[in-house]
């Protein structure tokens, strides 16, 4: 106030000033970076929140009864402890563009529908307030699911140009990912430790996901133009029910001739296991066969089976279906020990365990001399410790008669009959009881 040729301005749309300096050789020149300062909120406390409302009421030029209407105790409230609070949607709803022609009783619907489903706030700053780029750096962000490692994102980000500039005839721009990451930086998504890319608000995920699965052509142009694995799985092409997705044909043929070009040098082998079950779940072609036991013949550890549990039961699903399946049955049997194991210890419940091993073992050519049944021991006295632990301690809070507790051992016995029938030799702690 005190210096008249300076001024300070707040914003939470750092975009909307990033692209003015883009465009602007004036702004560029006024250095206005240097001066920049950015305060981050990880989370508004419940009184800024309202202060924050307020401000935006008092500042509104929405007629005195809609203003009476945020006012009320009832819908502030609504409002501030709502999770899809954000800036962008106070200004939205005391916008009169958007409210002025509402009466009272519109108005607090309006409110209501806008915080449970705030598509139109997002809507609104996706297909008018960012450009094109931005644009398809958010849609491959999302194919992800709701985070990526920046550098896997810049990766598939320039992809999807590739893709738009062979196909599409669009002009090549020096620095493309960088100067859309710095628009959207704040405004749409948040850099956490300089290497992971987030969306800023859940809102905004639901929003792209709906908005995106009404566009099959970009969803087709997404899937073409995939980098990673992890694209295919998380969004496209889900592992557990069918996806309505239809895999286009470019995209069969890359993962045919050039799968390993799919593949994350990090994740390599939880990258091959996911791709073999794409593969085999979604592409109906007479090549699939040789590149599936390919794939799991190139696998040098299990390990992704017992780690990831949604993975685990993919595959060990993926193992009965092509049970008859000579060839790619054959590629699993030379490595069923390795198998066995790794999904053995991927299970957390003990009766989950022992069902797993009973069916695999007898489902399949289990060479006990290669089994590594130390692995499996060991795990089996961490679940047994655990089941035995909550059942002594049902027994001390709930117990109705003095039998009770001898039903229990008898189950703790039956399974590990159940084990020793396999061709294990092993006995449980029972000393607690």
């Amino acid at each position: 106030k005190t210096i008249e040729n300076k001024m300070l301005v707040f914003t939470t749309r750092s975009f909307l000033l990033k692209s003015a300096l883009e465009e602007s050789e004036n702004l560029r020149r006024s250095n206005l970076s240097v001066g920049t300062s950015t305060f981050e909120l990880k989370e508004y406390s419940e009184e800024l929140k309202k202060q924050l409302l307020i401000n935006h009421i008092e500042d509104s030029n929405i007629n005195a009864d809609l203003k009476e209407i945020v006012y009320q105790k009832e819908i502030q409230e609504f409002i501030v402890n709502h999770s899809n609070f954000t800036p962008r949607s106070i200004e939205f709803i005391t916008a009169n563009e958007n409210v002025g022609h509402f009466d009272k009783d519109e108005y607090k619907k309006f409110i209501r529908e806008n915080f449970d489903y705030p598509d139109e706030i997002w809507k609104h700053a996706y297909t008018q307030q960012i450009t094109e780029d931005d644009r398809l750096l958010l849609n491959t962000l999302i194919s992800f699911g709701e985070v990526s490692h920046i550098n896997e994102l810049e990766e598939a980000f320039n992809c999807r140009i590739q893709y738009e500039m062979v196909n599409n005839n669009k002009q090549s721009q020096m620095f493309a990912f960088q100067m859309a990451l710095n628009r959207l930086d704040g405004g749409f998504i948040i850099i956490k430790n300089q290497e992971e890319v987030h969306f800023i608000n859940p809102s905004l995920i639901d929003f792209l996901f709906k908005y995106l699965k009404q566009d099959k052509i970009e969803v087709l142009k997404i899937s073409i133009s995939v980098k990673y694995v992890s694209q295919l799985t998380e969004r496209l092409f889900s592992l557990g029910s069918m996806s309505n997705n239809k895999m286009p044909l470019d995209l069969e043929k890359r993962l045919l001739s050039d799968y390993q070009s799919f593949i994350s040098v990090e994740n390599s082998n939880f990258d091959l296991i996911q791709l073999a079950l794409v593969i085999y779940k979604y592409i109906d072609n007479d090549e699939k066969e040789e590149v599936i036991c390919e794939i799991i013949d190139s696998i040098t550890d299990f390990e992704a089976l017992h780690e990831d549990y949604s993975l685990n039961l993919h595959f060990k699903e993926f193992m009965f279906e092509v049970k008859e399946n000579e060839n790619i049955n054959s590629v699993l049997q030379e490595r069923i020990e390795e198998i066995v194991s790794e999904l053995f210890s991927g299970k957390s419940d003990i009766h989950e365990a022992v069902d797993l091993l009973e069916e695999l073992i007898k489902s399949f050519d289990v060479d006990f001399d290669k089994l590594d049944t130390t692995n499996i021991i060991n795990h089996l006295d961490d679940l047994f410790s655990e089941h035995i632990e909550n059942e002594v301690q049902w027994l001390l809070d709930w117990m109705t008669y003095e039998d009770e507790a001898q039903e229990k051992l008898d189950e703790i016995e039956k399974l590990v009959e159940r084990i020793n029938d396999l061709g294990l030799e092993y006995e449980a702690d029972t000393d607690e009881f």
